[in-house]
């Protein structure tokens, strides 16, 4: 199922969740930070889950950061936008106005082995490769 509105709304591709911005440049510096940026008000919030602090993939030509989620309470960014911080801007080789991705960070496999450990349990040779793998 896709849904789509015009150029300046939001894009969205329902079955892979990956979501569509147009990105303005805010020129904000955040210390070596990929910061991501979006209304407080916008569907990406409400409608994907996305919160502040939320840790996000953003995708950009091939291009990939994982960045942490802040909303605006102003009209510095209009519906179907997103700002990224300047650090964040350089790594992904993006400029005003092109078109990201932003999707959900898929849950760590090997957590769950983690917390076994923690909690006693033996694990598998098998277990611990998962942990380690790349």
């Amino acid at each position: 199922m896709r849904s789509y509105v015009n150029s300046h709304q939001i894009i969205k591709t329902i079955n892979n969740q990956l979501i569509h911005v147009h990105l303005r440049n805010i020129g904000i510096h955040s210390s070596h930070e990929n910061t991501i940026f979006i209304r407080e008000d916008s569907p990406l919030t409400h409608s994907e889950g996305f919160k502040v602090l939320t840790r996000v993939f953003v995708h950009f030509n091939g291009s990939k950061i994982i960045a942490t989620l802040n909303t605006v309470h102003s009209n510095l960014l209009k519906e179907g936008e997103a700002g990224l911080s300047e650090e964040a801007m350089i790594r992904l080789n993006v400029k005003d106005g092109d078109t990201i991705v932003v999707k959900h960070l898929q849950p760590i496999s090997s957590l769950g082995y983690v917390r076994a450990k923690i909690y006693g349990k033996e694990l598998s040779e098998t277990a611990y490769q998962e942990i380690i793998k790349m």
